[in-house]
């Protein structure tokens, strides 16, 4: 028990986050990185900075947007783009990150009928790049929602 308590606490302090949310499926916007509900870990894949995605898998009706959060270490600077399938629009398709302020990103999704795939963010500091696996579209007759990916 001891070990698993210095490995979280060793994880968090090299990265300066946990991704242990106290409720993952809570409705509120995350403030910071800590509050992401789905970390590199799970949706990463070229992680190359601290980040996660945020995001719910509540369903919306075609004349609703959803939105996703990239939580980001505001340190790390640089720009974030957000990218869909077709028939998935997303807005604004990128965004600076501000070194002062807390890292979080909202994108606002909109989708329509019939549409499917993943999303991606990719951030871009100092030449580098880091890319995460966002969630997949899942479409119905009536409604849209996001879901975890493959």
């Amino acid at each position: 028990m001891v070990a698993v308590v210095v490995a979280a606490m060793v994880y968090t302090g090299l990265f300066g986050c946990s991704f242990l949310a106290d409720d993952p499926a809570s409705t509120a916007p995350p403030e910071s990185l800590a509050e992401c509900n789905h970390g590199p870990s799970s949706r990463g894949s070229d992680v190359t900075f601290p980040s996660g995605l945020h995001w719910l898998e509540d369903e919306h009706a075609y004349d609703q947007a959803g939105e996703i959060f990239v939580c980001i270490d505001p340190e790390v600077g640089g720009t974030v783009t957000v990218t869909g399938p077709e028939g998935v629009e997303v807005s604004p398709t990128e965004q600076r990150v501000d070194t002062t302020g807390s890292g979080v990103l909202r994108f606002e999704v909109r989708v329509e009928p019939g549409a499917s795939g993943g999303l991606e963010a990719r951030t871009t500091s100092d030449g580098m790049g880091s890319t995460l696996v966002g969630p997949s579209v899942e479409t119905d007759d009536d409604t849209w929602a996001f879901r975890e990916g493959d």
